[in-house]
């Protein structure tokens, strides 16, 4: 759990200190089908509105994690309210996941032996359904993107 602590921790101060650094130029830079340019601009102000509270929560969120560290950087909030809420939230989230993954490790050979071949063709059809359903999506807006530009020639 220190380790998890002192990783997560250290991680997040260097990304901090990009950001700081910087700053816009890496946002600039990101590719646009990752994030639009308007959550972008709208991403520092919101840290720096809500300062500690966005690092803290940031970290929960997985597609957040990596990045609220720079924003907070570019936000300008003070290294110092960073830092507290950095290691506050590392500690709160490293004790949360060493705190389920024993509870879980504990369980496991008893779902395990449960479930057998029944789960895993469970969560094979719940990963496909998933995967067609992205496919269909995927297709459908290539389908819009291009009736678009058909009836913008004309």
């Amino acid at each position: 759990m220190v380790a998890a602590l002192v990783g997560a921790a250290l991680g997040d101060q260097v990304g901090y200190r990009v950001g700081r650094r910087y700053g816009r130029r890496l946002l600039d830079r990101m590719p646009r089908r990752f994030v639009r340019s308007g959550e972008l601009r709208r991403a520092p102000d919101l840290v720096r509105r809500r300062g500690a509270l966005a690092v803290v929560l940031g970290r929960w969120a997985a597609a957040l994690r990596a990045l609220v560290p720079g924003v907070a950087g570019i936000s300008g909030i003070p290294q110092r309210t960073f830092t507290l809420a950095n290691i506050t939230g590392g500690a709160i989230w490293a004790a949360t996941v060493a705190g389920l993954g024993y509870l879980a490790g504990a369980s496991y050979r008893l779902l395990e032996r449960r479930l057998g071949l029944g789960g895993e063709v469970l969560l094979a059809v719940v990963l496909l359904a998933i995967a067609v359903r992205i496919w269909r999506g995927r297709r459908a807006a290539r389908r819009e993107r291009a009736a678009e530009r058909v009836d913008g020639v004309g």
